[in-house]
């Protein structure tokens, strides 16, 4: 089995994962952006992108129809679907293609391709042949089996996992499936602009009950893991 040795690696070439390594590389040459599908993002290619547009065009005929109403008068909609499909699809490439070039970027001994997979908290193996260890990360995660907002609201399932630098405590990231994660990403995203560490974003209030509650579960763990973590260093 082959090993390697890296600051930052990364799991997935998605937009995410994309902005990921551009932030990483600003700290350290030794990152590694690990895709194990096509690049091109799944956002790009089979969802928000061709979606949005799908919803556009379903938009345009709505207002069309709907124009009557302000005293513009059109004649009887038809909807050309196959014009439509043709739109979708050439804005969707045309968007692969921004994204494809923005890989194209990406030195090529940064990337590595396969299927990742967690064997601890710090190694990771990417493919059959390959492990990948990344010593500058500490997680944190959290089950939403029994948070209690969530179990009240009978949608307790996902997990959510935060990353944080080991020397700093400076939050890196978090990768989640769980119930209301749209705005638990808004506060993490804000977190991530701000360059909080676990420590500030635990020190901030959170409002209860509530289902972000989860959050500050989960950096709990970091915080715990990162104590660890320093007096195994000292």
């Amino acid at each position: 089995m082959n090993k390697r040795s890296v600051d930052v690696a990364v799991i997935g070439a998605g937009s995410a994962g994309l902005a990921a390594d551009r932030a990483a590389r600003k700290w350290t040459r030794k990152v590694v952006l690990i895709e194990g599908g096509k690049y091109g993002t799944t956002c790009a290619r089979v969802g928000c992108i061709p979606s949005k547009l799908l919803i556009a065009a379903a938009e345009a005929a709505h207002a069309v129809r709907e124009a009557p109403a302000f005293g513009v008068r059109t004649e009887e909609t038809r909807i050309d679907g196959k014009a439509v499909m043709v739109r979708v699809r050439n804005e969707r490439d045309r968007f692969v293609g921004f994204v494809l070039e923005s890989v194209d970027d990406i030195p090529a001994e940064h990337r590595l391709r396969g299927m990742a997979r967690f064997l601890d908290d710090y190694h990771l193996q990417v493919g059959d042949d390959l492990v990948v260890q990344a010593r500058r990360i500490v997680t944190g995660e959290v089950s939403f089996e029994n948070q209690g907002r969530s179990r009240v609201m009978l949608k307790n399932k996902g997990l959510l996992r935060v990353y944080a630098e080991a020397r700093t405590g400076r939050f890196l990231g978090a990768e989640m499936v769980g119930p209301r994660a749209e705005h638990v990403g808004h506060l993490l995203a804000w977190a991530h602009q701000s360059r909080l560490t676990v420590s500030d974003m635990l020190a901030m209030p959170f409002y209860h009950p509530v289902i972000e509650e989860g959050l500050r579960t989960a950096l709990r763990d970091a915080r715990s893991r990162l104590s660890a973590k320093q007096e195994r260093a000292a």
